[in-house]
């Protein structure tokens, strides 16, 4: 068994064809075809079998195909590290970010990296999954995940005020919003973060939380805070007063009552971590945040 035929193998499982391998992969489909007959011959063992929807890898397929992507991984990890022994960082870092973070504030982002470190090539990646189903597509992302993952380091890189909000025009054109009780007369727009359940309940400071049913939900923060800014309801969202990005401003509601935190967290993968481009990224991310700038610069929203 060599790297290219465990390459191939990861091709068809992703791709669920030997066609659709080889549009990922160097390779013709027969030359694809015949390396995963030799390796199956080899071992023994059937590792996809035909289905009516394409190629469906067998217990034994799907347990090489999990266990090459991590072995690429270190492999490719490994590549870097001694690319950059006695260098300054260099090379390429694969950087996953939440969805619904401000188009500005990513242009922002790459702008900061690219002039701490001009020679990388970075890789963007917008997901909501959380980052033990990444550790082949990303090597440091930022998360609000709460689980943790034997295969990726955890560091808090800040915690993010959650409010209720909405636009003074807004305000101005419907009922007082004096208590809590008066939230179910409004259109409400929750935002949830990736991987967690739409809430049915606000947090609420000074008593038990507060039930409600939200119109609509959204993991895109910037997207529930633009509806927010438009008039479209209250809003339950992170971010920072005055956004200069929005298309209006947003005053918090029911302040000191109806609020939380959400912690934001960057997440290192064990296979990219000793690489010193990430290893240098992440310290400066780090320092960022230490400092209360995030990516997108000072006080940056997501």
């Amino acid at each position: 068994m060599d790297l290219e035929q465990i390459r191939i193998v990861v091709a068809v499982h992703e791709h669920g064809s030997t066609l659709g391998a080889s549009r990922a992969l160097p390779f013709s489909r027969s030359t694809i075809r015949r390396r995963l007959a030799a390796l199956e011959a080899s071992l023994d063992v059937s590792l996809f079998e035909r289905t009516a929807a394409g190629l469906a890898a067998t217990a034994a397929g799907e347990v090489l195909a999990s266990r090459g992507r991590e072995l690429l991984s270190e492999r490719d990890a490994l590549a870097d590290t001694i690319r950059h022994v006695g260098g300054h960082p260099r090379g390429s870092v694969r950087v996953g970010l939440p969805p619904g973070m401000p188009p500005a504030a990513v242009v922002a982002a790459q702008r900061l990296l690219h002039q701490r470190f001009p020679g990388l090539a970075l890789s963007f990646c917008i997901t909501a999954r959380p980052p033990q189903q990444l550790v082949d597509r990303v090597d440091v992302a930022i998360t609000f995940h709460a689980e943790s993952s034997p295969l990726f380091d955890f560091t808090s890189i800040g915690r993010i005020p959650v409010r209720l909000l909405a636009s003074p025009r807004y305000l101005a054109a419907h009922p007082p919003i004096d208590t809590v009780a008066d939230i179910a007369a409004h259109r409400l727009l929750v935002w949830s973060p990736p991987g967690v359940v739409a809430p049915t309940h606000l947090p609420r400071q000074d008593g038990p939380d507060v039930p409600v049913q939200p119109s609509l939900t959204s993991d895109s923060p910037f997207f529930i805070r633009h509806c927010g800014a438009v008039g479209e309801g209250l809003i339950f969202a992170p971010g920072r007063q005055g956004d200069p990005l929005e298309p209006g401003p947003l005053v918090p509601v029911l302040p000191g009552i109806i609020e939380t935190v959400v912690e934001a967290r960057l997440a290192v993968a064990h296979v990219s971590a000793d690489v010193p481009a990430v290893r240098e990224m992440v310290r400066f991310i780090v320092q960022l945040a230490e400092h209360g700038v995030g990516l997108g610069g000072p006080g940056a929203s997501l």
